[in-house]
């Protein structure tokens, strides 16, 4: 994984752009994640582990990802929530 803080610029649900995410962050140091795409939207921070294209959080108010595309710049997400199929897109911010 890349380090960095990433800030959603786009989400989809159901493939409908939403503003639900709008102010949601995903920032990367290591192994740990700090994040607000939790199940409550609180920021919380957990160990993470990447398995097979899929983010694993060891806490589990943090939702669990697939990683459709990760560059240096930008991760692309999708997860289920609330049996609504969301994709996310966060960009790598200053």
């Amino acid at each position: 994984m890349v380090n960095g803080h990433y800030m959603v610029d786009k989400a989809y649900r159901n493939g409908q752009l939403t503003t639900s995410l709008d102010n949601g962050f995903y920032e990367i140091t290591g192994d740990t994640i700090k994040t607000n795409l939790t199940k409550t939207l609180d920021t919380l921070s957990t160990k993470v582990n990447l398995n097979n294209q899929n983010l694993v959080h060891i806490d589990k108010n943090v939702m669990d990802f697939h990683v459709s595309k990760m560059t240096s710049d930008t991760i692309i997400l999708d997860t289920k929530i609330r049996n609504f199929k969301f994709d996310i897109i966060l960009l790598k911010s200053e």
